[in-house]
């Protein structure tokens, strides 16, 4: 009890001082062979000041025989998963509580020396996870030995530990175990994981544990070893580790004991795979002397010995043990087999199990002098041979093939809703015993000879009641089963035992059409296969029998809809093709030819083909290829119905493949054109032919202020789409086309890749003149110079600029000119000099020039006057 005191007050220290510590000041360091001295001296001991709690030990390489005592909690792992340590073992003391220790391989194979892999004393809060941990040794233990141990993983009054995702390999001495302190539990020299000294609360989780044997040391022939040891611990828990164990004379899967002064208490071993081998005797899971609240459930155990193989061996005396067996499949092979035992051992629940012994003497459970189980829903088979020769047995229970032997006067066992098999003269054998309840029980002995109650040899004061033997065997025969509707079909009872009840279900729907009868008949009007049953009930239990009723079809199965449709151009690359039939249908001969084929005719492979119900889906591994045309082929033969009907004619689709997004080509006005009609129709041409997507109302031209336009007329034809609007945009401003991703679609429903928008801009204002060289009526004007005409915007050449014309109105006659544009000014240059004191005329006809908008200029005259 001080033990425990001062461990408890060691790890609350520490974990308070771990609490302490951030994450952010955790060093790293490298160990390796060469670094090892860096750290630890050369007892294995940190000698290392700067390494703290916390710190990580990152192990690359081999470290060769060399020990780690780790005093402080810290991070061993081996980041790159090549950290060896060969022939030393990692013991984490009280100070190291809440080291972890991850991806390590560990081998050791000392000699002359205890060989351990971690060894944990008065430590807790350790995490050991997804190690590979291999020890091997010549220890011989203290029985008669040289004194020394082989343990994979050994923990000393340890607590809170965390076994996880390891491998623990350990092979050593089978050696003798000095039993001479029972019920004190004896030594052994070669454990796989030995939890000592009151070791509680850890948890060993998908583990692989393997147990061998590499010598025998032995004066008196019980040599003995164990793959899993709990002595004195509590609520230890064993889940998901596949336990193997090899040994010679005397040899324990799991073992849990306690002592005269210490009971082991509420350990759990849970979905293990535990496998148990000896040469003498194979025991798969103990529970000994002082232990309480065990479980031990849904284990797949297998004992398999020379001699003797026990699956569960419950050992209670000198205290009940209060221990659930439940839910667990174990099988014995061997001479002679106890499946479960319990040698005084009472007041157990044992439930739910499925427990085979095969060998010439095998017991599904024997019960020496116990008391107050129950025994309940078991399924227990034993095959043995009851005229094999007997061998020596230091069982306290004789060997035989009983499914239970209650024996040695063991009483008040409740014995109920079991399934018994044995090939003994009883099933249940409770002659040397007395007041114990068996019933409800199915049970078969001597080889069917003896069944329920007659399969029970009776003691003294038991109650054997309502125990029953083989159910009934239901059978009928039919007049028909096969033929086109309506059929009438006559069914005739022929089952076999003792029947008090006939339910019959012609149709399979869980609906009984007729009861209390053992002849009926039942019209089938529809074309199918139905499922004809039959269930009887007796005492013995219930028992059913199905026959099959064809009702045949002719019709032959049509296709109702293919998606895609016929010649339909989709834009899925990978879509599954949906044939929907109108009824029911299924591969015929040939399904395999069914065939999806590009324009040249080569198949697409592989092509995957499921029926449900009506429809046939077609998937293919990868994509179809953009823009071939696809056929779908079915033959003749390649479907049929339920009824074996084959399609009239072999079956062809088209589809073609199109999952290129349309693009715009050409926008009329282009992007950001000015133009001067106020009520223009807006064409917007794509690459290939649309149509209307989801987002088609939402088309929108919107003003500087992002008023939309309406009401805007949207018209699709062919390629082009067409935007018109009621009344004229108005002069100055400037629009903008937006068409969502959404809005357009081509022919296969492909949207556009991005929103696409555009502006256009309205200018309706002719341009006009502003300035002129000379002014109109000018006098005295230069006999050489221009005449220029500027203009409030830039011009262009109009439809009538050929027309301009200057002419002396002193002479009546047209003069030579040369006309030019310069931005916004219109020049007239002469080709002769004009005359002195003559009066000329520049005019300029409508439409002569115009604004880079379209707009033209109003027709202009000029006149002027030389010096």
């Amino acid at each position: 009890m001080q033990k425990k005191i001062k461990f408890a007050m060691i790890t609350a220290f520490l974990m308070l001082s771990l609490a302490t510590i951030s994450s952010a000041s955790a060093a790293q360091y490298n160990l390796n062979d060469s670094s090892y001295s860096n750290y630890f001296n050369t007892s294995g001991y940190i000698n290392n000041t700067s390494v703290h709690a916390g710190d990580v030990f990152d192990i690359s390489g081999d470290i060769n025989n060399k020990d780690m005592y780790i005093d402080r909690p810290l991070n061993i792992t081996s980041s790159a998963r090549t950290g060896q340590i060969i022939n030393g073992t990692i013991t984490i003391l009280s100070g190291g509580s809440g080291t972890n220790v991850t991806y390590l391989n560990i081998t050791n194979t000392k000699v002359d020396d205890n060989s351990y892999g971690i060894h944990l004393i008065e430590s807790g809060n350790n995490r050991i996870i997804g190690n590979n941990i291999t020890t091997t040794g010549n220890g011989s233990g203290t029985s008669g030995g040289n004194g020394y141990f082989t343990y994979g993983v050994y923990l000393e009054d340890s607590n809170n530990n965390v076994f996880d995702s390891n491998t623990i390999k350990t092979t050593g001495v089978s050696a003798d175990a000095d039993w001479s302190t029972w019920p004190n539990p004896a030594k052994y020299a070669t454990i796989g994981v030995y939890l000592n000294y009151d070791s509680s609360n850890n948890n060993f989780t998908n583990n692989t544990i393997t147990t061998n044997y590499n010598h025998v040391v032995t004066a008196w022939g019980y040599d003995t070893l164990a793959g899993v040891r709990v002595n004195t611990g509590t609520d230890n828990q064993f889940t998901g580790n596949h336990i193997n164990t090899n040994g010679n004379a005397y040899i324990y899967g799991v073992e849990i004991v306690g002592s005269s002064s210490s009971t082991a208490s509420d350990n759990v071993v849970s979905g293990n795979v535990i496998n148990t081998n000896g040469q003498v005797s194979a025991q798969s899971v103990k529970i000994g002397t002082n232990t309480l609240n065990t479980i031990v459930s849904q284990n797949i155990i297998k004992s398999v010995g020379d001699s003797f193989a026990y699956g569960i061996y419950l050992e209670g005396a000198p205290s009940n043990l209060h221990a659930t067996v439940t839910g667990n499949k174990a099988t014995t092979i061997a001479n002679i087999n106890y499946v479960l035992e319990l040698f005084s051992a009472s007041e157990n629940t044992i439930t739910d199990n499925v427990f085979m012994g095969i060998g010439n003497y095998s017991l599904g459970i024997g019960a020496y002098k116990s008391n107050n189980n129950t025994i309940k829903y078991n399924t227990i088979t034993t095959m043995g041979d009851n005229s094999a020769e007997h061998i020596d047995n230091d069982d306290s229970i004789p060997e035989g093939n009983e499914g239970i032997k209650l024996y040695e006067n063991s009483s008040q066992n409740t014995v109920q809703y079991n399934i018994i098999n044995s090939n003994a003269e009883y099933t249940i054998d409770t002659s040397d015993s007395s007041n114990n309840t068996i019933t409800n029980n199915y049970l078969i002995s001597d080889n069917g000879k003896k069944q329920g109650n007659n399969a029970v040899a009776p003691g003294t004061g038991n109650t054997i009641t309502d125990n029953y033997g083989k159910k009934p065997v239901a059978a009928f025969t039919v007049n028909t089963n096969n033929g086109p509707g309506p059929l009438t079909v006559q069914f005739i009872d022929t089952s076999l035992g003792d029947i008090t009840d006939w339910e019959w279900d012609f149709d399979n729907n869980s609906v009984v059409d007729c009861c209390e009868a053992q002849y009926s008949t039942y019209t089938y009007t529809k074309p199918g296969t139905y499922i004809a049953k039959l269930k009887v009930t007796g005492p013995g239990g219930s028992d059913s029998k199905i026959i099959y009723i064809t009702v045949t079809d002719a019709t032959k199965p049509t296709i109702t809809s293919v998606n895609p449709a016929n010649n339909k151009i989709i834009n899925v690359a990978n879509k599954a093709l949906v044939i929907t039939f109108s009824e029911a249908i299924k591969a015929g001969s040939a399904f395999t030819s069914i065939k999806v084929t590009n324009p040249d005719g080569v198949s697409v492979k592989p092509l995957y083909k499921v029926i449900n119900g009506k429809t046939l889906t077609l998937t293919r591994n990868g994509n179809y290829i953009n823009g071939l045309t696809y056929t779908i082929t079915l033959p003749t033969n390649s479907i049929t119905d339920t009824a074996g009907n084959t399609l009239a004619t072999a079956f062809t689709s088209k589809f073609t493949v199109d999952f290129a997004k349309p693009t715009i080509t050409r926008v009329n006005p282009a992007n950001n054109k000015v133009i001067n009609v106020a009520n223009k129709a807006i064409v917007i041409t794509f690459s290939e032919n649309i149509k209307a997507g989801s987002a088609f109302s939402n088309i929108k031209v919107t003003n500087p202020d992002g008023v939309s336009v309406k009401p805007l007329y949207k018209v699709i034809n062919g390629k082009t789409l067409t935007l018109t609007r009621n009344g004229n945009y108005i002069n100055g401003l400037t629009y903008t086309i937006t068409l969502p991703t959404n809005s357009i679609t081509d022919t296969a429903g492909n949207t556009l890749a991005t929103v696409f928008t555009s502006k256009f801009k309205i200018d309706t204002t002719r341009p006009k003149i502003t300035n002129t060289n000379p002014t109109n009526n000018t006098i005295n004007f230069s006999l050489t110079a221009p005449i220029t005409i500027k203009f409030n915007k830039n011009i262009i050449k109009g439809t009538n600029y050929s027309k301009i014309y200057l002419k002396n109105l002193s002479t009546g006659k047209l003069v030579s000119i040369t006309a030019s544009i310069q931005r916004n000014t219109l020049t007239i240059q002469m080709t002769k000099s004009r005359l002195h004191y003559n009066t000329y005329q520049l005019h300029i006809p409508a439409a002569a020039v115009k604004d880079q908008t379209g707009n033209s200029v109003a027709s202009y005259t000029l006149k002027f006057k030389t010096s």
